[in-house]
Formats: structure tokens, C-alpha cells, sequence
């Protein structure tokens, strides 16, 4: 008997707070939505019922169908807005019929993959902010299907950059330097060959260089060194010598025509 009435007290319990719930509850209707949506903007005509005077704002939420993975972008008359602060949704206000009905425009706006896997069916539902801005948690309403046609462009690798070495790390950059002295060369002397009374010095000429290394010294050896000299002495005496002769012949001549003159005279006075 008193399993029964603990029963019948529970039921009755049940009925009078579902009858409460739904008389105090805030109920939102989706009146008139498009059917298939683009990446454009579209119009969704929205009613909401049992709501306390005051501002509220709409939000429009587009996701698929078992998640809670919302995206969408709403109108709030001056921009487009898709975050967390409620009072930067579209606004309405409730007046004392606590009725108000709005046309709210939207757009899929730059979902992630996480959030959008392209096109296909999802749900739309209207969200709705108090005039605080937090979100109502207990409207009753039933979201309506929509197709979205639209997919999102498949983003295009970047090439990577290819990487350039730098001059300490390049290889073989600098090549590898061989002591002379560590390489053998044989130069021969120079010989002097007499042809047709001249002197002809003639030389082996030695190779330039061995496995990149040059073998050619810096400064001339003593022997070319003094044979050097020797030519630029055997040149300052031929010059000396020229002038010297040319002299001579210029001073004689100028004595015979000294000569030729004061002969000229005398014989020219004894007449």
C-alpha cells in the first residue's frame, strides 16, 4: 500500500513539473530558413516565445548532426561576428508580450576542417544570448536540416624552401695547399750556345705547376740575377762607347774645318 502511494506521488510530481518547465520554458521557432545554403549570406526568420523583457541576442549555429562542433558566421547589423561574447550577436528585444520576432542573417563564413568536412547535410539551430550575455541553456526548439553545397578550397603545399650552405660549410671550398718543398722538380741549368759570333742563352723551361701547386719561385735565382747585370753593364758600355766615338768624329771635324777656314784666310792676305 505504501509502495502505491509513494508511486502515484512521484508520477503526479513528474506531471506538475513538466506542466511548470513548459509554461516558464522559453521556446524559439525556426520559421522560414533556405533549404540548401552557399558560401553567400542567407535569411532565417526566427520567433522567439516566453522570454523575460529585455535585450537578448540570436545567434545562428550551423553543425553536423550529432556533434557539438559549431561554426557560422551572424549579421549583428554593423559586421559579421563568430565568437564567444553574446552581446555581439544580432540583438532583439523582448517586449512586455515576451514575444519578439527577427529576421537574422548569416553565413558559413571560414569554418576549420574540424568544424566543416565539406559539403553535405548539417544542422541549423538558433542560440540565444540573455540580456547579460550569457547563453540561455534551457530554450526548447527543433533544429531543421539544411545542404550545404559548398566545400572549402584544398590548400596548396608551399614548397620548401631549399636550404643554402653557407660558405664555412660548403666542401672543398678552399683547396687544399701542398708544400712546395714537398714536391720534387728538377730545373736544369742554363747553357750558353754560340751561334754565328752572338751568344744565345738558352734554357730548359721548367712546368708551372704540379697538381695545382706552382713550382715557379717568387724571385729570379742568383745566377739569372747576376746575368742580368752583366746585360744591363754590356748596354751602358756600348752607350758609353757610341758616345765617345760620335764625339771624337764631330770634335775632328770641327778641327779640319777650323783648319780649312785659316788656311782659306792666309792665303787670301798674302794675295
Amino acid at each position: 500500500m505504501k509502495t502505491k502511494l509513494v508511486l502515484v506521488a512521484f508520477v503526479f510530481f513528474l506531471y506538475f513539473t513538466l506542466i511548470i518547465k513548459s509554461v516558464f520554458a522559453v521556446t524559439i521557432n525556426i520559421n522560414q530558413y533556405p533549404s540548401s545554403i552557399s558560401s553567400d549570406p542567407f535569411n532565417v526568420s526566427v520567433s522567439v516565445s516566453g522570454a523575460s523583457e529585455g535585450q537578448n541576442y540570436l545567434r545562428v549555429d550551423l553543425y553536423k548532426d550529432g556533434t557539438s562542433n559549431y561554426f557560422g558566421e551572424t549579421n549583428n547589423s554593423t559586421s559579421w561576428y563568430g565568437g564567444s561574447e553574446g552581446k555581439q550577436y544580432f540583438p532583439i528585444t523582448i517586449d512586455s508580450s515576451k514575444m519578439a520576432t527577427a529576421s537574422v542573417q548569416a553565413r558559413i563564413g571560414a569554418p576549420s576542417s574540424g568544424k566543416f568536412s565539406g559539403a553535405g547535410f548539417y544542422k541549423l539551430k538558433i542560440r540565444r544570448y540573455t540580456s547579460s550575455g550569457n547563453p540561455a541553456s534551457s530554450d526548447q526548439q527543433n533544429p531543421v536540416d539544411v545542404n550545404i553545397n559548398f566545400s572549402l578550397p584544398t590548400p596548396t603545399p608551399t614548397p620548401a624552401p631549399t636550404p643554402k650552405l653557407s660558405t664555412a660549410s660548403k666542401v672543398n671550398s678552399t683547396p687544399t695547399k701542398i708544400p712546395v718543398a714537398a714536391v720534387k722538380t728538377e730545373i736544369p741549368s742554363s747553357r750558353q750556345i754560340a751561334l754565328d759570333d752572338e751568344s744565345v742563352e738558352t734554357s730548359a723551361i721548367a712546368p708551372t705547376s704540379i697538381l695545382g701547386v706552382s713550382t715557379q719561385s717568387a724571385t729570379p735565382t742568383p745566377n739569372k740575377e747576376k746575368e742580368k747585370n752583366m746585360e744591363i753593364l754590356g748596354d751602358e758600355s756600348s752607350k758609353i762607347s757610341l758616345i765617345i766615338l760620335i764625339s771624337g768624329v764631330f770634335f775632328g771635324a770641327c778641327g779640319i774645318l777650323v783648319f780649312f777656314i785659316y788656311k782659306k784666310k792666309g792665303s787670301n792676305e798674302s794675295v
